[in-house]
């Protein structure tokens, strides 16, 4: 039905109606109806036809489909980040076009079917700023413009192989991602003119496959949100953590920090904007304000989920023990054994290195999570301090089986010597 009401429209065939047409699931009456009769505050003074702001029958652009707006000509500021294998490109195609309004460069009334001294007058002459005017900087938008294929999923084991995406995922011509992805123009009746829902994080799942996702208790959490800190830019759309899943942390567009599009630009608070008591039962923000603890607040920016244990800074923020993705709630416990503790809820599938220095993708035992810091690496100076036991590097003391107990391990920041010397009143072993 929506065609054909496009269609008709485009040609300036006006028909009357005895049944309610439905505003959400068609152009007519959503966000992009910019006719003098469109909801928004953005609107034609008084142009009354709905579909020539994007197409015309006749003197439209080579673009298809008898595309009628000007085009951009900038040259944008792209997606960039160290976990990314795709090849992103320059916006083309359905993206270029919808960037030729939502750049905020060219008047939204520079239609080719009117001559360029008489464009269509309207109450605002380009996108103003806010969420929609994705500005010429997208590298705080989530990725366009690269190709989706096998070669992708197979060198990122995260990201579905394309022929299992769902078809309401249309790709472009040569299998790249675009706005059109993602949108519909035509269709709001999901709102934002989505494809697919994202609640629960429906449209995100298609094409990303996050280890333990579908166990992970941010996935499946009936927490309220209600009580997190505000969001100011967009709060989260729906009531419940598992509800807004990947939106509880990360934003599609306009992300304040670039890398991994996070709500919150340093690492922390995307984690202690609930773990602070005001969502999460367990109050991580006062755990890790004690004298002796993992405060990751010490540091931000530091962390990368590529960096190599044996030659990066020396940090702990959230993210080097914990994988978002995946945690689960489950008590670490009492250790038993002379292996070590499994990796349990709160730790799957994070990094690690063996006990023989060896890097693991996936750890099978806490310790190893542990001697990403605790063990080999150019950036462990040695303590300034005297102890019984001088050996620093814990996976050399567990290999020549000095015992050690570790009953606090605290990464201070070097100036923090006080903090340092407390813990050598601490006798150590794993």
């Amino acid at each position: 039905m929506r065609h054909q009401l496009t269609l008709l429209a485009a040609l300036g065939i006006t028909l009357s109606f005895n049944w309610p047409v439905r505003a959400s699931d068609t152009v007519v009456n959503s966000k992009h109806d910019l006719s003098a009769q469109g909801p928004g505050p953005i609107r034609a003074v008084t142009e009354n036809e709905i579909c020539i702001f994007c197409h015309t029958p006749h003197n439209a652009a080579p673009q298809t489909p008898l595309w009628n707006h000007e085009s951009s000509r900038t040259y944008y500021r792209i997606y960039q980040s160290s976990t990314t294998n795709a090849r992103i490109h320059q916006p083309t195609g359905p993206s270029k076009l919808c960037l030729s309004c939502h750049d905020g460069s060219i008047a939204l009334g520079n239609v080719l079917s009117r001559p360029a001294s008489e464009p269509i007058v309207m109450t605002a002459q380009t996108m103003p700023p806010g969420k929609t005017d994705l500005t010429r900087d997208l590298s705080d938008d989530h990725p366009i413009g690269f190709r989706y294929d096998r070669a992708l999923s197979n060198a990122d084991h995260e990201i579905r192989a394309p022929e299992v995406v769902t078809p309401d995922l249309p790709l472009g011509a040569h299998g790249e991602v675009h706005c059109t992805t993602c949108h519909d123009p035509h269709n709001n009746e999901l709102g934002n003119f989505l494809r697919i829902s994202d609640q629960m994080s429906a449209i995100c799942v298609s094409c990303h496959a996050m280890s333990g996702w579908n166990h992970a208790s941010h996935a499946l959490s009936h927490k309220p949100t209600i009580g997190r800190t505000v969001d100011p830019n967009e709060p989260v759309r729906y009531g419940s953590v598992g509800e807004n899943g990947c939106l509880s942390c990360h934003k599609v567009h306009s992300a304040p920090k670039r890398q991994r599009l996070l709500r919150f630009h340093r690492e922390e608070d995307n984690c202690l904007n609930c773990h602070s008591g005001s969502v999460a039962a367990y109050n991580i923000a006062a755990e890790i304000g004690k004298r002796f603890s993992h405060n990751g607040q010490f540091r931000t920016d530091v962390h990368d989920p590529k960096e190599n244990p044996f030659t990066m800074r020396r940090h702990a923020e959230c993210v080097d023990c914990h994988n978002p993705h995946a945690v689960e709630p489950d008590h670490i416990g009492a250790v038993r054994g002379t292996l070590g503790q499994t990796v349990k809820g709160p730790n799957l599938h994070v990094s690690g290195v063996s006990i023989t220095g060896r890097q693991v993708d996936d750890s099978t035992f806490l310790y190893e999570i542990c001697l990403k810091c605790h063990g080999d690496g150019v950036q462990r100076p040695r303590l300034q301090t005297s102890r019984q036991v001088s050996q620093t590097n814990s996976a050399q003391a567990v290999s020549s089986h000095v015992p050690i107990v570790i009953t606090a391990m605290t990464l201070a920041p070097p100036a923090e010597q006080v903090q340092t010397d407390r813990m050598d009143r601490f006798s150590h072993r794993f």
